[in-house]
């Protein structure tokens, strides 16, 4: 997704030039609070909450979807708490950058995506990284075949499930209960 040059790695899988990159942006951030630690912790503190509540945001969705009351009031409290801390930083004025800038890199990096064709997961990012261009493109079509077979297979199951009306995670339980004779659980 980004640019050739700033993938290239060193024998320990470090891609200098990002690392460069960052240490420049890092640089001018300081130089421009003027070095300024309390300025720098409001800026922080925005890109670290924002990062918070998009995972608890997750965790609520998932907690949702697999029907986990408990769980769902957590994540609920901790969404509503960081919620808070947020717009308490954002309140202050100047952190509102950070917030501006975390949405420009993210939208940034999701068009580079969009721009690639979407790929799905890094399972095999090593072995293309240590490959040829043929050998690593090879691998690239198992993994898209891969990811396809296995997509196909958890929507027939979800299909199943909604069909005879279990819950994905009340599966392994029934199941459990059919394999013991009185439907005790197993250790």
């Amino acid at each position: 997704m980004l640019p050739v040059w700033m993938g290239r790695t060193n024998r320990h899988y470090t891609p200098y030039w990002g690392v460069l990159l960052y240490l420049l942006i890092a640089a001018a951030v300081v130089v421009a609070v003027d070095a300024q630690d309390q300025e720098l912790v409001l800026f922080y503190a925005v890109a670290v909450f924002v990062s918070f509540l998009l995972g608890l945001l997750s965790m609520v969705q998932f907690a949702r979807r697999e029907r986990r009351p408990l769980s769902l009031a957590v994540n609920l409290l901790g969404t509503l708490v960081v919620s808070v801390t947020l717009v308490m930083n954002l309140l202050r004025g100047w952190p509102l950058l950070s917030l501006v800038a975390a949405g420009v890199v993210a939208g940034a990096l999701w068009m580079l995506w969009v721009r690639a064709g979407r790929p799905r997961g890094i399972s095999m990012a090593v072995q293309q990284a240590e490959a040829g261009d043929e050998e690593a493109l090879l691998l690239s079509e198992l993994q898209d075949e891969t990811d396809h077979d296995e997509g196909a297979l958890g929507s027939e199951q979800i299909q199943q499930d909604q069909a005879s009306g279990t819950h994905a995670s009340q599966a392994g339980q029934q199941e459990q209960r059919e394999a013991s004779p009185r439907g005790e659980r197993e250790a």
